[in-house]
Formats: C-alpha cells, sequence, structure tokens
C-alpha cells in the first residue's frame, strides 16, 4: 500500500472554508480606513489651530497688539497674519496660514486637502474647514460643510479679555461614514 502524500480534498475544502469565514470576519476592519483617516485628518487640524493661535497670540502680546480688532486701523498682523485682539482672523491669511491648513485656493474648487467657507453675517467671523474628500464637486457653502458632520469651525476673539478669545468646535460624528 502507499503511502499518502499531500492533502485530501476534504481538507483542501476545510481550510479554504475556515479562510472565509475568517475573511468574512476581519473585512468589516479594514473597510473603514477612509473614515478613520478623515479623523485623523481633522484632529491634526485641531492641533495645528490651537498651536497657531496661541503662538500668534504670544507674538501679539509681545508686539502690544492683545487690544486691537481686526477693524482697527493699520490691520493688526503678527507676521503678515492678520490678527483680532491677538488671535489670527478666521480667513485664509488668518488662522488657515497660520496653521498652514492646505485649502483649496479660491473656495470653489477641492483642489487641497481641505475645504473652507466663511460665514460673516455675526459678530464674528467664522470659518468651517472640512476634508475635500466629503465635499460634492458641483459647489458648497455653509450648508454642505456643516452637513457632513466632519468639519472644524473656528470663531475669531470678541474681545481682549481672556474668555473672550476664539473659540474652535470640532464635529466628528460624520468622519467615519
Amino acid at each position: 500500500m502507499k503511502t499518502q502524500k499531500g492533502f485530501t480534498l476534504i481538507e483542501l475544502i476545510i481550510v479554504i472554508v475556515v479562510l472565509g469565514i475568517l475573511a468574512v470576519t476581519a473585512a468589516p476592519q479594514f473597510f473603514n480606513f477612509a473614515g478613520d483617516a478623515r479623523l485623523s485628518q481633522i484632529k491634526g487640524v485641531e492641533g495645528a489651530i490651537n498651536s497657531a493661535a496661541q503662538i500668534v497670540y504670544g507674538k501679539s502680546a509681545i508686539e502690544s497688539e492683545i487690544g486691537l480688532s481686526r477693524s482697527d486701523t493699520p490691520t493688526p498682523a503678527v507676521d503678515s497674519i492678520p490678527t483680532s485682539y491677538g488671535y489670527p482672523t478666521a480667513t485664509v491669511a488668518g488662522i488657515v496660514t497660520a496653521a498652514n491648513i492646505n485649502v483649496a485656493p479660491d473656495n470653489t474648487s477641492l483642489a487641497g486637502d481641505f475645504v473652507f467657507t466663511r460665514d460673516t453675517s455675526g459678530p464674528q467671523d467664522m470659518i468651517y474647514i472640512a476634508p475635500a474628500a466629503l465635499i460634492d464637486a458641483t459647489g458648497y457653502g455653509i450648508t454642505e460643510v456643516t452637513a457632513t458632520n466632519c468639519y472644524l469651525q473656528y470663531i475669531e476673539a470678541s474681545g481682549p479679555a481672556s474668555n473672550q478669545g476664539y473659540t474652535l468646535t470640532v464635529v466628528t460624528t460624520g468622519c467615519n461614514s
């Protein structure tokens, strides 16, 4: 009688079935890489904005500009970054430049990693920043950016007091979708 070499057909089928079950079980762990990347991007921008705002504020304090609003003449600025009460303004030239965020240059294209839109209707200007991958290329504004539920809202400082500094709101509930 010959000795058996190799696998039998039933052993091969069992191994394939087990590998299939493992693949189906493990696959959902790999499907959400994009969502995790977007969440990580938002958290990175949050840190960059907070760091940049504090650096600009420190430089404004040295130059005695923390009591000046953006409407003062001449417009207060630190290293060519316009400020309001010592913090960067809610503009591309302000906080976006200070934090070195890669945004589309014209607010109508998706050329950068992030898109932005501004709201100047309130007492303080605001800028919304979202990952470009979540925005439809046909156009976007505040409604489209906030509908992603994956964005940052930067509101510039409202006064020189410590409780009137900038406000940064981070919404991440839609980053993993």
